[in-house]
């Protein structure tokens, strides 16, 4: 009788322990929100060109989609000057919240290897 009932704890306590790691394993892999009430206020994205140039308004169009997907207006802000320098300095001082975001051109890279040293 000893042996049955040690088989029936044994079998009792891994069909739970089983249990257990499923629901752990379910919990894991369900995806989470990182933050759910992202974004909660307007988006700034910053165009290092002047206005009216082909970047400005693919900036433009691409605002208005994003607008309309997040729920938040998405402000384009025009910051020209230097080749690019001013607008992306900007960008690189603002706070890492995803809030400020730029629509660069091939100038960004180049100015990289022209100019050597860049505060940003």
């Amino acid at each position: 009788m000893g042996l049955v009932m040690r088989t029936v704890i044994a079998t009792k306590s891994s069909a739970l322990v089983w249990a257990l790691m499923m629901c752990l394993t379910a919990a894991v892999l369900t995806p989470q929100p990182a933050h759910a009430a992202f974004p909660d206020h307007r988006i700034r994205l910053i165009v290092p060109f002047a206005p009216g140039g082909g970047v400005d308004i693919i900036a433009r169009i691409l605002a208005e989609f994003m607008s309309k997907d997040l729920g938040q207006p998405v402000i384009v802000e025009n910051k020209p000057g230097a080749g690019t320098i001013v607008g992306t300095q900007e960008v690189a001082r603002a706070t890492p919240d995803g809030y400020t975001l730029m629509l660069g051109s091939p100038a960004f890279t180049i100015n990289m290897t022209r100019r050597g040293f860049l505060r940003f």
